[in-house]
Protein backbone atom coordinates (compact mmCIF):
# COMPACT_ATOMS: atom_id res chain seq x y z
CA UNK A 1 0.00 0.00 0.00
CA UNK A 2 0.99 3.62 -0.55
CA UNK A 3 1.81 5.83 2.44
CA UNK A 4 1.37 9.59 2.09
CA UNK A 5 3.67 12.25 3.52
CA UNK A 6 3.39 16.01 3.75
CA UNK A 7 6.19 18.01 2.12
CA UNK A 8 6.99 21.64 2.90
CA UNK A 9 8.78 23.33 0.00
CA UNK A 10 10.14 26.76 0.91
CA UNK A 11 10.97 28.11 -2.56
CA UNK A 12 10.32 27.37 -6.23
CA UNK A 13 13.95 26.30 -6.65
CA UNK A 14 13.88 23.87 -3.70
CA UNK A 15 11.63 20.91 -4.64
CA UNK A 16 12.13 17.37 -3.26
CA UNK A 17 13.99 16.42 -6.45
CA UNK A 18 15.86 13.12 -6.05
CA UNK A 19 14.59 12.53 -2.51
CA UNK A 20 11.07 12.81 -3.88
CA UNK A 21 11.85 10.40 -6.71
CA UNK A 22 13.39 7.83 -4.37
CA UNK A 23 10.44 8.08 -2.01
CA UNK A 24 7.92 7.72 -4.84
CA UNK A 25 9.77 4.64 -6.11
CA UNK A 26 9.49 3.25 -2.56
CA UNK A 27 5.70 3.62 -2.51
CA UNK A 28 5.47 6.98 -0.76
CA UNK A 29 3.09 9.63 -2.13
CA UNK A 30 3.95 13.31 -1.65
CA UNK A 31 1.50 16.10 -0.82
CA UNK A 32 3.47 19.32 -1.27
CA UNK A 33 2.70 22.58 0.54
CA UNK A 34 4.13 25.85 -0.78
CA UNK A 35 3.81 28.38 2.07
CA UNK A 36 5.58 31.05 0.01
CA UNK A 37 2.58 30.88 -2.37
CA UNK A 38 0.12 31.18 0.49
CA UNK A 39 -0.52 27.51 1.34
CA UNK A 40 -1.47 27.24 5.01
CA UNK A 41 0.62 24.97 7.21
CA UNK A 42 -1.53 22.92 9.61
CA UNK A 43 -0.73 22.88 13.32
CA UNK A 44 -0.94 19.08 13.27
CA UNK A 45 -0.50 16.53 10.51
CA UNK A 46 -3.82 15.42 8.96
CA UNK A 47 -4.95 11.88 9.88
CA UNK A 48 -3.96 10.37 6.51
CA UNK A 49 -0.39 11.67 6.71
CA UNK A 50 2.37 9.23 7.73
CA UNK A 51 5.39 11.52 7.67
CA UNK A 52 6.76 15.02 7.15
CA UNK A 53 9.53 16.08 4.75
CA UNK A 54 10.81 19.65 5.09
CA UNK A 55 13.08 21.00 2.37
CA UNK A 56 15.78 23.66 2.30
CA UNK A 57 15.56 27.35 1.48
CA UNK A 58 17.50 30.60 1.42
CA UNK A 59 15.71 32.09 4.44
CA UNK A 60 16.96 31.52 7.98
CA UNK A 61 15.32 29.26 10.54
CA UNK A 62 14.77 32.30 12.78
CA UNK A 63 13.35 34.63 10.10
CA UNK A 64 9.79 34.57 11.48
CA UNK A 65 9.42 38.35 11.06
CA UNK A 66 9.98 38.07 7.30
CA UNK A 67 8.28 34.70 6.84
CA UNK A 68 5.58 34.38 9.55
CA UNK A 69 4.63 30.88 8.38
CA UNK A 70 7.93 29.59 9.78
CA UNK A 71 6.29 29.76 13.20
CA UNK A 72 3.47 27.50 11.97
CA UNK A 73 6.01 25.15 10.43
CA UNK A 74 7.91 24.90 13.70
CA UNK A 75 4.68 24.10 15.55
CA UNK A 76 3.83 21.36 13.05
CA UNK A 77 7.27 19.82 13.39
CA UNK A 78 7.05 19.87 17.18
CA UNK A 79 3.66 18.16 16.97
CA UNK A 80 5.05 15.46 14.67
CA UNK A 81 7.97 14.83 17.04
CA UNK A 82 5.54 14.54 19.94
CA UNK A 83 3.63 11.86 18.00
CA UNK A 84 6.93 10.17 17.01
CA UNK A 85 5.83 10.60 13.39
CA UNK A 86 8.61 10.18 10.80
CA UNK A 87 10.21 13.54 10.00
CA UNK A 88 13.06 14.34 7.64
CA UNK A 89 14.36 17.91 7.63
CA UNK A 90 16.88 18.84 4.94
CA UNK A 91 19.27 21.80 5.41
CA UNK A 92 16.87 24.60 6.47
CA UNK A 93 14.40 21.82 7.28
CA UNK A 94 16.95 20.25 9.61
CA UNK A 95 17.57 23.61 11.26
CA UNK A 96 13.82 24.09 11.65
CA UNK A 97 13.56 20.71 13.37
CA UNK A 98 16.37 21.74 15.71
CA UNK A 99 14.61 24.97 16.69
CA UNK A 100 11.29 23.13 17.05
CA UNK A 101 12.77 20.94 19.79
CA UNK A 102 14.62 23.74 21.58
CA UNK A 103 17.94 23.76 19.73
CA UNK A 104 19.96 26.79 18.63
CA UNK A 105 20.63 27.87 15.04
CA UNK A 106 23.14 30.68 14.45
CA UNK A 107 25.46 32.04 11.77
CA UNK A 108 28.19 29.51 11.04
CA UNK A 109 31.81 30.59 11.52
CA UNK A 110 32.55 28.89 8.18
CA UNK A 111 29.93 28.60 5.44
CA UNK A 112 29.92 25.52 3.24
CA UNK A 113 29.32 25.46 -0.50
CA UNK A 114 30.02 22.35 -2.55
CA UNK A 115 30.97 18.78 -1.64
CA UNK A 116 32.26 18.21 1.89
CA UNK A 117 33.21 15.13 3.91
CA UNK A 118 32.01 14.46 7.45
CA UNK A 119 32.11 11.70 10.03
CA UNK A 120 29.19 9.45 10.97
CA UNK A 121 29.62 8.67 14.68
CA UNK A 122 29.49 5.57 16.86
CA UNK A 123 26.15 6.90 18.11
CA UNK A 124 24.70 6.03 14.69
CA UNK A 125 25.38 2.30 15.16
CA UNK A 126 22.03 0.54 15.15
CA UNK A 127 20.21 3.61 13.83
CA UNK A 128 17.55 2.77 11.25
CA UNK A 129 18.93 5.32 8.76
CA UNK A 130 22.59 5.90 9.53
CA UNK A 131 23.46 2.54 11.08
CA UNK A 132 24.84 1.06 7.83
CA UNK A 133 27.31 3.95 7.48
CA UNK A 134 28.19 4.38 11.18
CA UNK A 135 31.88 4.95 11.93
CA UNK A 136 32.63 6.00 8.35
CA UNK A 137 33.47 9.23 6.53
CA UNK A 138 30.99 10.20 3.82
CA UNK A 139 30.50 13.14 1.47
CA UNK A 140 27.45 15.26 0.72
CA UNK A 141 26.46 18.46 -1.06
CA UNK A 142 26.41 21.46 1.25
CA UNK A 143 24.99 24.96 0.88
CA UNK A 144 24.53 26.79 4.15
CA UNK A 145 25.69 29.88 5.99
CA UNK A 146 23.86 29.09 9.23
CA UNK A 147 24.30 25.95 11.29
CA UNK A 148 22.90 24.06 14.27
CA UNK A 149 25.03 25.28 17.17
CA UNK A 150 23.32 23.29 19.95
CA UNK A 151 20.69 20.61 20.49
CA UNK A 152 18.80 19.58 23.63
CA UNK A 153 20.07 16.55 25.54
CA UNK A 154 17.30 14.28 24.28
CA UNK A 155 18.53 14.64 20.68
CA UNK A 156 21.27 12.36 19.33
CA UNK A 157 23.99 13.77 17.08
CA UNK A 158 24.70 11.19 14.39
CA UNK A 159 27.28 12.98 12.24
CA UNK A 160 29.48 16.07 12.34
CA UNK A 161 32.47 17.76 10.74
CA UNK A 162 35.17 20.23 11.71
CA UNK A 163 33.09 23.11 10.32
CA UNK A 164 29.70 21.88 11.46
CA UNK A 165 29.06 20.15 14.82
CA UNK A 166 25.70 18.79 13.67
CA UNK A 167 25.55 17.31 10.18
CA UNK A 168 22.81 14.85 11.12
CA UNK A 169 20.74 14.19 14.23
CA UNK A 170 17.76 12.23 15.46
CA UNK A 171 15.13 13.09 18.03
CA UNK A 172 12.85 10.36 19.31
CA UNK A 173 12.85 7.25 17.15
CA UNK A 174 11.69 8.62 13.81
CA UNK A 175 12.59 12.31 13.39
CA UNK A 176 15.79 13.23 11.56
CA UNK A 177 17.47 16.47 10.58
CA UNK A 178 20.40 16.80 8.18
CA UNK A 179 22.43 19.87 7.33
CA UNK A 180 23.33 18.69 3.83
CA UNK A 181 21.37 18.29 0.57
CA UNK A 182 20.82 14.61 -0.39
CA UNK A 183 18.22 15.66 -2.97
CA UNK A 184 20.48 17.47 -5.44
CA UNK A 185 22.47 16.47 -8.49
CA UNK A 186 24.96 18.37 -10.60
CA UNK A 187 22.30 20.11 -12.71
CA UNK A 188 20.26 21.25 -9.71
CA UNK A 189 23.29 22.55 -7.84
CA UNK A 190 24.55 24.34 -10.95
CA UNK A 191 21.23 26.16 -11.29
CA UNK A 192 21.47 27.29 -7.67
CA UNK A 193 24.99 28.57 -8.27
CA UNK A 194 23.91 30.50 -11.36
CA UNK A 195 21.08 32.11 -9.37
CA UNK A 196 23.33 33.22 -6.48
CA UNK A 197 26.55 34.76 -7.85
CA UNK A 198 26.92 36.89 -4.70
CA UNK A 199 27.05 33.80 -2.48
CA UNK A 200 29.62 32.17 -4.75
CA UNK A 201 31.75 35.33 -4.77
CA UNK A 202 31.56 35.61 -0.98
CA UNK A 203 32.69 32.00 -0.62
CA UNK A 204 35.88 32.69 -2.54
CA UNK A 205 35.34 29.55 -4.60
CA UNK A 206 35.34 29.34 -8.38
CA UNK A 207 31.90 28.87 -9.94
CA UNK A 208 33.00 26.31 -12.51
CA UNK A 209 35.19 24.58 -9.93
CA UNK A 210 32.22 23.95 -7.65
CA UNK A 211 30.03 22.82 -10.56
CA UNK A 212 32.66 20.32 -11.64
CA UNK A 213 33.14 19.09 -8.08
CA UNK A 214 29.43 18.39 -7.58
CA UNK A 215 28.95 16.87 -11.02
CA UNK A 216 31.93 14.56 -10.58
CA UNK A 217 30.70 13.39 -7.17
CA UNK A 218 27.09 12.77 -8.27
CA UNK A 219 27.41 8.99 -8.59
CA UNK A 220 29.01 8.68 -5.15
CA UNK A 221 26.44 11.02 -3.62
CA UNK A 222 23.47 9.08 -4.94
CA UNK A 223 25.04 5.75 -3.97
CA UNK A 224 25.34 6.99 -0.39
CA UNK A 225 22.05 8.83 0.12
CA UNK A 226 19.54 6.85 -1.93
CA UNK A 227 19.64 3.90 0.54
CA UNK A 228 19.23 6.32 3.46
CA UNK A 229 16.10 7.83 1.89
CA UNK A 230 14.77 4.35 1.11
CA UNK A 231 15.26 3.44 4.78
CA UNK A 232 13.27 6.50 5.81
CA UNK A 233 10.51 5.36 3.44
CA UNK A 234 10.39 2.07 5.33
CA UNK A 235 10.00 3.98 8.59
CA UNK A 236 7.08 5.87 7.02
CA UNK A 237 5.41 2.64 5.94
CA UNK A 238 5.94 1.09 9.38
CA UNK A 239 4.40 4.13 11.06
CA UNK A 240 1.33 3.87 8.85
CA UNK A 241 1.20 0.10 9.34
CA UNK A 242 1.68 -0.68 5.63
Amino acid sequence: MVSTILVIQHEETGPPSWVGRWLAASGVALEVLHPFRGDKIPSKAPPHIAGLLVMGGSMGANDDAVHPWLCDERALMASCVEQDMPVLGICLGGQMLATAIGGLVTRAPVSELGVYAFDVHDAAAGDLLFGPIARTKVVACQWHQDYIAALPEHATILASSANCPVQAFRVGQNAYGVQFHPEVDGAIFSSWLDDAPDVVEESGLGLEEVKLEVGTAQGQLHATWKPIVQSWARIVHAYRGN
